[in-house]
């Protein structure tokens, strides 16, 4: 299969995107190897749009690129999409990566001819599929899980998109919100009011964290926020993503969690995005 652009995760089908988590398998090897040198992207060009600010996001692609023996360069502050897209092409890029929040121009740069990574909004391709990619890695499976998400999920968007993407492996996400939630039951999402039901039994938590401080109570149902009780509600062994940290009541304070896959994430996305820009070599 030939990928021109990756954007969004429901815009690749079952077998595109089984091929980009197989493929990051086989580039976590090189992540994980002592020499980073792959022959893969020799002669090709990445350049990083960073809209959002995000060093770690801009690093981790340069490093994919650049793992692959490419050359990668990033603009920061851009404003305009059109406008970044068109100037990266003019310094010969032969893929453009774009790190914002929107969605929307991001689709409208992939239809205007370039080769578009899209790594910063919601509905991204590498964001889902970095989620199904460590899925697959601490549970060795993403098929029939249940996956809880907490905190503010915003808009609902990245949720939905997630819920879209593991119910084509028969997976359910749970949601712990308050409110009728119409676009994250559409979706496929069972929604809960009591946040002990969302997450016992769950095989895995995705927290969102909070956009504004002073709503732990109304997100995790304390006041501190996600504890460590409560996940022990979960299965065994559950995976934490997004979160390294959590309040003990028993011992009240912030500790490690032991099954936090955070630092795991970041070197799974690292391989997602060295798997998104190798298949988009090949168009």
């Amino acid at each position: 299969m030939s990928f021109k652009s990756i954007t969004t995760a429901s815009s690749l089908s079952t077998a595109e995107i089984n091929q980009l988590l197989d493929i990051a398998s086989e580039m976590k090897r090189i992540v994980n190897s002592r020499v980073k040198r792959g022959p893969q992207l020799l002669g090709k060009s990445l350049a990083v749009l960073d809209f959002e600010g995000d060093l770690l996001a801009a690093n981790t692609l340069k490093l994919a690129c650049e793992y692959m023996s490419g050359i990668s360069f990033c603009f920061s502050d851009c404003k305009n999409v059109g406008e970044s897209v068109a100037r990266a092409r003019a310094l010969g890029a032969n893929f453009v990566a774009l790190l914002i929040s929107d969605g929307k121009p991001v689709k409208q740069a992939a239809e205007g001819g370039a080769q578009i990574i899209d790594c910063g909004s919601d509905a991204s391709a590498v964001k889902i599929l970095t989620y199904l990619f460590t899925l697959k890695d601490t549970l060795e499976t993403v098929k029939s899980l249940d996956v809880t998400v907490l905190g503010d999920a915003g808009d609902g968007i990245f949720v939905g998109e997630l819920a879209s993407t593991l119910a084509r492996y028969e997976s359910k996400v749970s949601v712990f919100a308050s409110g009728e939630q119409t676009f994250l039951k559409e979706k496929g999402c069972r929604v809960y009011n009591d946040i002990g039901i969302a997450v016992s039994g769950c095989d895995a938590v995705i927290d969102c964290g909070l956009k504004y401080d002073g709503e732990q109570k109304k997100f995790y149902g304390h006041p501190a926020g996600l504890t460590e009780e409560l996940l022990k509600s979960a299965q065994t062994n559950a995976p934490l993503f997004d979160c390294e940290k959590v309040f003990s009541k028993e011992k009240g304070e912030w500790t490690v969690y032991a099954h936090s896959v955070l630092n795991e994430q970041i070197k799974n996305r690292l391989a997602v995005c060295m798997a998104a820009l190798y298949l988009m070599s090949r168009n």
